[in-house]
């Protein structure tokens, strides 16, 4: 599988209208909102349902452990080996001179490691500041890529360590090498990290698993990797909801969360077909907290097989070993996540030390969410969170151009695409508890005679070139505006 190129998207920088080509072609829509989610049990626990660690591969590599060498500091993208230049994303560039020096960032596709601006800095900063944690403790969060032993234990042992040159990472193997039940964030074993797991398993129970790991470990980091079980699942409303409380749990708490995309799934082609969605989710959630978010699926869609294991889903090593990072280890998908990570921890870890900026601001959202300035959706994925309950103007009341009845009458926001090409579309809003807000696609004229597509949850569209609008809107039950907050996430189906 080849990397799926971001869509073209073009921004009108005006609310003027534009011919929007066959609205109707290939249109579904589906109401998710009522997926089954704590009650539900995978068919196949597929991260290790009987093995407890990833499958080891052949490939050259010699560890060479520069013990001695001197930090230079963290670098703004990754030393994969894979391309990893944030400026190649899409038509989304923005001359970063014209942006606000504090505005919360966009992370668009085409980069490896969030943008840490000064806005996401002082997220960072904030989240540390709601509660005392130990600066040297990383907690490890997820399934059985998580769980493996190939998974950062290498970083415990000089001998097994080649950095190839990133010298600037050893200030962070040293950090992180501070005792914790006698080992070390990178040896000890989690208590919220267990083969098969979802996020739903992670936060169930009083206390949680999640709950238990924080009180044991007393972490300021938590390296989190959920996903690859929950498509099993089939709801990523339950996946989305649940990592949002699973993020907003670690940070009212002072930890910072260092969220991960999830690996191709070359075991299942439908499972596979699953896994922008949830990525593109996942990214929506680091976005919306302002939290640092690694691109691991970025790094591996060019490899030979992904750089996994023969079982097309775990990932495999270099014979090497999992922390050697020389041109050929890094066809392995182990050696990645383990760069990665570090990286992504070593970059945390600089900016609470009081480095406020290691990014300049590079995307931010453009509009107010207005009919006549809507929010720009400058390329996909695309996710922005919102709480109608404050946001958006109560102006359409219902959408007659659905043949929908439904009282709409509460607050929305709306948000502008423009299309170049013919693209199936999917948008998913994800909202919790008694919140009820519906998801809309309208025509250029952003109104509910224009409406082409409505969903309690989900819908997705085969869209013709021309100008669309999401209208996010909030649902009047017996004269009760259902309203709060939500997460949108687009992005575009897989074909």
């Amino acid at each position: 599988m080849s990397r799926l190129p971001p869509i073209p998207l073009l921004v009108a920088l005006t609310s003027a209208a534009v011919g929007c080509g066959d609205d109707s072609a290939g249109l579904t829509a589906t109401d998710e909102a009522g997926s089954s989610s704590d009650s539900a049990t995978a068919s196949t626990a597929t991260e290790g349902t009987t093995e407890t660690g990833d499958q080891t591969t052949s490939a050259t590599g010699s560890a060479t452990g520069n013990a001695g060498s001197t930090s230079t500091g963290p670098t703004s993208e990754s030393s994969t080996g894979v391309d990893t230049d944030p400026d190649t994303d899409t038509d989304s560039d923005t001359d970063t001179g014209d942006l606000p020096p504090f505005a919360p960032e966009l992370y668009v596709d085409g980069r490896t490691h969030s943008p840490v601006t000064p806005y996401v800095a002082a997220s960072i900063a904030a989240i540390a500041e709601a509660a005392p944690r130990r600066g040297d403790v990383f907690a490890k969060i997820g399934a059985s890529s998580t769980v493996s032993q190939n998974f950062l234990h290498c970083f415990d042992d000089n001998g097994k360590i080649d950095l190839f040159g990133r010298d600037q990472l050893w200030d962070a193997i040293d950090t992180f090498r501070a005792d914790v039940d006698g080992t070390s964030s990178f040896g000890r074993t989690s208590l919220c990290a267990t083969v098969g797991w979802s996020a739903v398993t992670a936060i169930k129970g009083d206390p949680s698993a999640l709950q238990l790991e924080i009180d044991a470990a007393d972490p300021r980091f938590a390296v989190i990797m959920y996903g690859t079980n929950d498509i099993n699942l089939g709801s990523v409303h339950a996946y989305g909801g649940s990592m949002l409380t699973l993020v907003e749990t670690l940070t009212s708490q002072g930890v910072v969360p260092i969220l991960t995309s999830i690996m191709p799934r070359d075991d299942n082609p439908d499972a596979d077909a699953q896994v922008p969605i949830y990525n593109a989710v996942i990214r929506s959630i680091a976005q919306a907290h302002q939290i640092p978010f690694i691109d691991f699926h970025r790094e591996l869609v060019d490899l030979e097989d992904h750089g996994l294991a023969d079982d097309g889903i775990h990932r495999a090593a270099a014979k090497a070993g999992a922390c050697v990072f020389e041109p050929g280890a890094m066809a392995y998908a182990a050696n990645i996540r383990n760069l990665l990570s570090l990286e992504a921890l070593d970059r945390a870890r600089i900016t609470l030390g009081g480095v406020d900026e290691l990014d300049p601001p590079l995307h931010q959202l453009a509009g107010a969410g207005l009919p006549g300035d809507p929010y720009l959706i400058p390329a996909l994925p695309f996710g922005d969170r919102r709480d109608t309950s404050v946001d958006g103007v109560a102006e359409i009341d219902s959408y007659p151009g659905c043949n929908a009845d439904q009282d709409e009458s509460g607050r929305e926001v709306y948000y502008r695409l423009e299309i170049t090409e013919t693209t199936t579309l999917r948008a998913i809003v994800i909202d919790r508890g008694d919140v009820d807000v519906d998801l809309h696609l309208v025509d250029d004229s952003a109104s509910g005679d224009g409406c082409i597509a409505r969903a309690d949850g989900s819908l997705t569209a085969e869209l013709s070139p021309g100008t669309y609008h999401l209208v996010l809107d909030t649902y009047v039950s017996q004269g009760i505006e259902t309203a709060g907050e939500y997460l949108l996430v687009v992005e575009r189906e897989p074909g």
